[in-house]
């Protein structure tokens, strides 16, 4: 027998061999349309942030029997480098089969065990559990205090799926999810208060909220496994070093104000975007950090808070800062609003908002605010004193529904008194809203591919109408 040496293992590492500071992808990125950048990453900054950080604070929960369920783009940096941890480490994961309306099937389908989603998300299944007790105060009183007592026993460190009133207000929504979810993620966006205590007692697991962006691979920060304290995103991840820095065109001062803009250093950053020399000297500021575009503050516990985006504060003609995030949280957690989007700008002396309704609840509000012309939900009419017919409405489009004055009216009444609830100064509040019968998606550019409003395109498709509110409501 005459053995032949076809290759070497050196000759194979000399192929495979992994070289830190090789090329490990380019991403493409909106900065506003139509102006598009392209990230490029090396080989060390997303094996960094697999090998060092996800295992170690996942390790626990992430396992190779985990069902990950997919439905988020891909252009979300941390999602790709989580996908390739769970294969790295024998899990299993599920990709969206239609689009994001069969994602309840599919977590019925998948049964993952741990669910990354975007706030958008948890709202809409918050506000359909508040809709269904919304008519009965003993309801409300039995849900909120099944919350609290959830609240108290996660912060012992138990996670409970048993009891009475689990059963009716909380195994429903685990059973539409798969029933297994072991750990819940929310990024994109800040979830309020309410959403977050909500979410942490309806899937009986840990929640944890993740900030970063894509010029930092993935995560910069996170909450910690264990912390109830909720309005917060963390502290920094493993290497990353993060400070905040002055904004003087918004005269935010760091020692006087203990606000800035959120700058990051750290082996998972990006050297810069590719072939662009100009947006690369942009990103980072004099020290070598990179500038994340975000305005945050330090709470007293020494985790970051993100406030709002630099580029979305505006200043009104008196001189105030507003924060539009903070005002449209607020409004969003009404069960009359689907999408919104709160705008202003130095000439005026108010802010203004367009607003996707959530037409079934909205039809429903009116309903029971019309006197009686709605009864065990069959259409009547009411007459008028020259004889004709007022429609009901149920029998209006949502057009029409949306042109109606005393219906914007009962939508901008309820956005008022939820931010007066939420603390909003007078100035914070919209004093005029349109109402839109065309959806936010992410095909018509009113979404990003991370379900967020996308500040740049709805203002550019509403420049006429942001307008027209400003005439027509003088101060």
């Amino acid at each position: 027998v005459q053995m032949e040496t076809i290759f070497t293992l050196s000759d194979i590492l000399a192929v495979v061999r992994v070289c830190p500071k090789e090329f490990y992808s380019v991403t493409e990125i909106v900065f506003s349309l139509p102006s598009v950048v392209s990230i490029f990453v090396l080989k060390r900054k997303p094996l960094w942030t697999n090998f060092r950080i996800f295992p170690i604070s996942l390790s626990r929960i992430v396992t190779n029997e985990s069902i990950y369920y997919h439905y988020i783009s891909l252009c979300v940096h941390k999602l790709g480098i989580f996908q390739a941890t769970l294969l790295y480490i024998g899990g299993r994961i599920g990709f969206l089969t239609s689009d994001v309306t069969g994602l309840l099937n599919d977590l019925r389908d998948f049964q993952p065990y741990y669910f990354s989603t975007v706030p958008r998300v948890l709202i809409r299944v918050y506000n359909q559990v508040m809709q269904r007790v919304s008519s009965s105060k003993l309801l409300i009183y039995l849900l909120r205090w099944a919350i609290r007592q959830k609240l108290q026993e996660q912060g012992r460190g138990i996670f409970r799926k048993a009891g009475l009133l689990d059963r009716i207000f909380f195994k429903p929504i685990r059973d539409k999810t798969g029933g297994h979810i072991q750990i819940v993620v929310s990024s994109s966006a800040p979830i309020s208060d309410e959403v977050l205590d909500f979410t942490r007692a309806a899937f009986s697991c840990p929640v944890i909220e993740c900030y970063g962006l894509t010029e930092t691979s993935g995560i910069l920060c996170a909450t910690l496994l264990g912390d109830m304290n909720p309005g917060h995103i963390g502290t920094p991840y493993l290497d990353f070093q993060i400070k905040l820095v002055d904004v003087p065109e918004m005269n935010l001062v760091v020692k006087r104000d203990g606000m800035g803009e959120i700058c990051a250093k750290g082996q998972a950053c990006t050297k810069g975007y590719y072939q662009d020399a100009i947006n690369t000297k942009k990103l980072f500021e004099p020290e070598g950090f990179l500038r994340t575009g975000d305005i945050g503050v330090w709470t007293k516990d020494g985790a970051l808070k993100v406030v709002d985006r630099r580029k979305s504060f505006f200043k009104l003609a008196q001189g105030e800062f507003v924060t539009p995030k903070k005002v449209e949280e607020l409004y969003a957690s009404s069960q009359l609003v689907s999408n919104v989007f709160v705008d202003g700008d130095a000439h005026q002396t108010f802010v203004v908002a367009i607003v996707e309704p959530n037409f079934g609840e909205l039809r429903k509000r009116l309903g029971q605010q019309m006197n009686g012309t709605l009864s065990n939900g069959s259409i009547h009419h009411q007459p008028r004193q020259n004889g004709s017919l007022v429609p009901c409405a149920q029998d209006l489009t949502d057009e029409e529904l949306c042109q109606n004055a005393s219906v914007r009216r009962l939508v901008l009444n309820e956005l008022t008194q939820i931010g007066r609830n939420g603390g909003l100064k007078g100035f914070e509040q919209a004093k005029a809203i349109h109402l839109s019968a065309h959806p936010f998606t992410v095909d018509n550019g009113m979404l990003t591919p991370t379900l967020k409003v996308s500040r740049p395109n709805v203002r550019r498709h509403f420049v006429s109408v942001i307008r027209q509110l400003y005439a027509e409501h003088k101060e």
